[in-house]
């Protein structure tokens, strides 16, 4: 039985040699075929090795309608075939490639074929072709596969007897088939290159320390980092043996063997250091994280290298996959370039280059001492580790220096003296590395900041402002105290100038201004009594001489004004209170002792003086605006006091959630220096945005000018002299006297024509203290008890005198000096109820005798009433009952029918001068 045509591998076994032919020589088919297999191998071998496999492009499947659709392209076979499609090609029909087709083993599952179909072109002849229709299932569920279907063929012409050998025939086929997905499967070959490896290397991640306002001392925040730290290490100690476990031939040339178990047990031993130190953890914290950073730098670059050098020859030594009518992403071989046609060489060498790194920022890290405070121009988190500043925690080693294994670009290029960092007079950097601020910095967005820990707070601000504005950066340098307790604060802003503090200015120009117009009044005060003494002041004052007592008076005014001005005048608020506890006193006792003075110089002498308006003097004693001034102070030191509270870490970290460190701080950003009770710089942080503390240099307020008009009569004529009463009575009773007499006279004459009223009126009164009243049997000895004929007359006249008798005693009670301020303050009230209740009682007697009529000629019982209520309104002093009185007495004599009582009436008018 005849073999089965079997599809011929070309590299399974790779011709080493061939014969060198010579003159003369005779051939034979194998020397021949020698040098065929060498050339074809060694053509096979430059695809493979030197150039790649796999689909090179092109070669995209899809569908459209009940047809398949493929692109022209080209793609290279792990046993070095090329296959190419060299225009877009529709296939429209399919047929069974069965086992009468050369026998491909990747299409066998042991003695079992895979079941496929080829595609047939449009326009191509064929007599087995049948319609999509006829496929199993649906056209997209299919995979195309490109096969080189390569075979030898005899064709040799035999006869009865004899057989002439022609040769053999190599036949090679590009064929097109449909395969079921399940078994491409087995036909997707991948080939292990660095990108497949890194897919099974995790991405690390450096775990973020939780800041918030319950970290009130080192020991929280350091509890934090160390939290923080020990994540990242044993995420590191878990995943850094996997490296040369997956990735040896990254090792080669740099390490003898495995380095990751050195690596862990010197990752131990740091962990072990800092397992209960809280100085520098952040910076073990920044190590770790350069690590992580680095850890998965290396695994993007690897990302990056799908070359393979020496491919698997039979990984897919004849086909190639398209993909899935589905999804033609799927299912389709991948290209494998080589490391020569690939550019894997430079991504190689940098992967190198980071596993190197790994070992030397491992092995170089330190807990530096250093206190030379420096900044950096560096760049942010977003640009990768290589390309920023190195670190001053990184120790320079000779067999491990730190700046050659930093920046693979730079070292590539042997200009790795240009790294920037804290050490580059260590490692000998370029001029343009020592002096980084010597030249443009607008590539730099972030400026590393080092040196500062363990240093004095005030110090460490200091340098660092100096540093800012000396390189004009555009940072700006924050101090918070670790801790809950204001008073620990050590570093806050000089000065903090509000509103406020104008408003205490204008009213300390204002004090100080009526203690001036005080001094100018108090010299005016003594001049004018001195000038007036023996005239309107007497010349003794209790028993001394008045100018003695003027002298004394003005003089402690004068001292009092000095030492309260002094302090007052002062421009800068800081100035003024310093003097609030200075040796020489505070101002305010001397403005008490100004009040006193200048109220007791005025009382001494106020019998003798009539202020017409406020003097100076009132206003001093008056005046609560040296209150104002101890309130000022009080809202300025509360608003110091909230400012001072930001200042506090749980309460700054409150306001400013974004608080991170990052060893510095961003173009445009804050560096937050946090320091302990002692003053220490503990950590440091930053913020992403410009947060200086509002502090203003402390202004020296202008003068200001006095008011451009004030009335000269409140300290010339602000007051009157008067001389006492017995010198005014002694030299101007004559002179009063004159003048009020002719006053008198006239008042009598008015009266002249009532005066027969009054007397009459009096001798009736004069009958009433004798007579007796036979009528009723009831004694009368004087008008007040009584002895009227008519009764109700006799009620009126007994409730006016009871009312006046009720007045006259309140008023005796009110005279008492021993009377105490409660009773006489009820006394007085009541003084005013009775003076109503007498003078409706009076008006209501006159009313009765108006309306009947009652007799009121002289020694008649009216005639005594009236004259006794017109008596008693003389007690009447209160302005609203005397006003009540007035209208009723006038009212009643308009309305008066008698015309003797009309007469009576207006008696009683005139007599109470009404």
């Amino acid at each position: 039985m005849t073999d089965p045509l079997k599809i011929v591998f070309s590299l399974n076994t790779v011709s080493s040699g061939y014969t060198v032919f010579e003159k003369d020589q005779v051939l034979t088919e194998k020397q021949l075929n020698e040098l065929t297999s060498y050339l074809d191998d060694q053509n096979r071998l430059t695809r493979v090795t030197l150039l790649g496999v796999g689909i090179v492009g092109g070669l995209r499947v899809a569908v459209a309608g009940n047809k398949v659709n493929v692109s022209k392209g080209v793609g290279i076979t792990t046993d070095g075939d090329l296959l190419m499609l060299s225009a877009d090609t529709t296939y429209d029909r399919v047929k069974l490639y069965d086992a009468s087709a050369p026998v491909y083993p990747p299409f066998y599952k042991g003695e079992t074929m895979l079941t496929l179909y080829e595609l047939i072109a449009e326009g191509e002849s064929d007599v087995r072709a049948q319609s999509m229709d006829t496929l199993p299932g649906a056209l997209a569920g299919y995979v195309v596969l490109m096969l080189m279907e390569s075979y030898q063929k005899h064709p040799d012409l035999c006869s009865g007897t004899d057989c002439d050998n022609l040769g053999q025939d190599v036949v090679n086929t590009v064929r097109l088939l449909l395969v079921a997905p399940k078994d491409a499967a087995s036909l997707l070959a991948s080939l292990a290159c660095s990108s497949n490896t890194a897919l099974g290397l995790p991405e690390l991640f450096a775990d973020r320390p939780q800041l918030g306002s319950s970290i009130t001392g080192t020991n929280a925040l350091a509890a934090q980092y160390r939290n923080a730290c020990n994540n990242i290490h044993a995420s590191l100690a878990a995943n850094l043996g996997l490296l040369y476990a997956r990735l040896p031939q990254l090792f080669g040339g740099l390490f003898n063997n495995d380095p990751s178990p050195g690596w862990i047990t010197r990752l131990n031993a740091i962990k072990a250091s800092f397992a209960s130190r809280n100085a520098g953890i952040q910076y073990y914290y920044n190590f770790l994280k350069d690590v992580v950073e680095t850890w998965n730098a290396l695994r993007e670059i690897l990302f990056e290298d799908d070359s393979v050098l020496c491919p698997d020859f039979m990984a897919f030594p004849k086909h190639l996959l398209l993909g899935s009518l589905a999804n033609p992403v799927e299912m389709r071989t991948g290209l494998y370039p080589s490391p020569l046609t690939g550019n894997s060489k430079g991504i190689r060498e940098h992967a190198r280059f980071l596993v190197w790194k790994l070992h030397i920022l491992i092995n170089t890290f330190s807990d530096p001492k250093d206190t030379a405070i420096t900044i950096t121009p560096s760049r942010g988190e977003s640009t990768p580790l290589e390309e920023r500043a190195i670190p001053y925690y990184y120790a320079i080693r000779g067999d491990l220096p730190i700046h050659r294994g930093w920046n693979y670009r730079l070292a590539a290029r042997g200009a790795e003296g240009r790294n920037l960092g804290y050490r580059a007079a260590e490692y000998g950097a370029m001029p343009g590395a020592l002096r980084p601020f010597g030249s443009q910095i607008g590539r730099y967005d972030f400026f590393r900041i080092e040196g500062h820990l363990g240093q004095n707070v005030d110090a460490v601000t200091t340098a660092l402002k100096n540093a800012v504005a000396a390189n004009n950066l555009g940072i700006a340098i924050r101090a918070v105290l670790l801790h809950t307790d204001r008073r620990r604060i050590v570093i806050r802003p000089p000065f903090r100038y509000t509103p406020l503090h104008g408003l205490h200015y204008l009213l300390r120009k204002d004090v100080a201004t009526q203690l001036e117009d005080g001094k100018t009044f108090n010299l005016s005060f003594r001049d004018r009594i001195n000038g007036a003494v023996s005239r309107e002041v007497p010349e003794k004052l209790n028993g001394k001489n008045t100018t003695d007592v003027v002298r004394d008076h003005y003089e402690k005014v004068d001292a009092a004004i000095a030492k309260a001005s002094a302090p007052l005048g002062a421009t800068r608020y800081s100035e003024y209170r310093s003097t609030l506890t200075s040796a020489s006193g505070n101002w305010k006792s001397a403005y008490r002792d100004t009040v006193d003075a200048a109220g007791t110089f005025k009382l001494n002498f106020g019998a003798m003086v009539r202020t017409d308006f406020s003097t100076p003097f009132d206003s001093l004693m008056t005046s609560n605006h040296s209150f104002w001034l101890d309130w000022l102070d009080e809202l300025i030191d509360r608003h110091d006091a909230r400012e001072d509270d930001k200042l506090l870490f749980p309460n700054f970290i409150a306001t400013h959630p974004g608080l991170e460190h990052f060893g510095g701080a961003p173009a445009g950003g804050t560096f937050v220096l946090v320091y302990d009770d002692s003053s220490q710089v503990v950590a440091d942080f930053m913020l992403p945005y410009f947060d200086a503390e509002e502090s203003e240099a402390e202004p020296e307020e202008p003068p200001l000018s006095r008011p451009p008009y004030k009335p000269p009569m409140a300290i010339d004529h602000g007051f009157t002299l008067l001389p006492p009463i017995d010198i005014m009575f002694t030299n101007q009773l004559d002179d009063f006297k004159k003048r009020i007499q002719p006053e008198w006279e006239k008042e009598i004459n008015i009266q002249k024509d009532y005066q027969s009223f009054f007397v009459k009126s009096l001798d009736a009164f004069n009958s009433i203290f004798t007579a007796k009243n036979a009528g009723v049997g009831i004694g009368i000895t004087n008008a007040v008890t009584g002895g009227y004929t008519d009764p109700m007359l006799n009620i009126m006249m007994s409730e006016i005198a009871s009312k006046q008798q009720q007045l006259e005693q309140l008023q005796l009670l009110m005279m008492q000096p021993d009377t105490p301020e409660a009773v006489r303050a009820t006394a007085q009230g009541r003084i005013a109820t009775v003076q109503q209740d007498l003078a409706r009682s009076t008006l209501d007697s006159a009313q009765y005798v108006a309306q009947q009529k009652v007799d009121v000629s002289a020694g008649s019982d009216g005639s005594r009433a009236l004259t006794f209520a017109a008596a008693a309104m003389g007690k009447v002093n209160d302005a609203a009952a005397k006003a009540n009185l007035k209208t009723g007495l006038d009212k009643l004599a308009n309305i008066a029918t008698g015309e003797p009582q009309k007469a009576a009436i207006n008696n009683m008018i005139r007599m109470t001068g009404f």
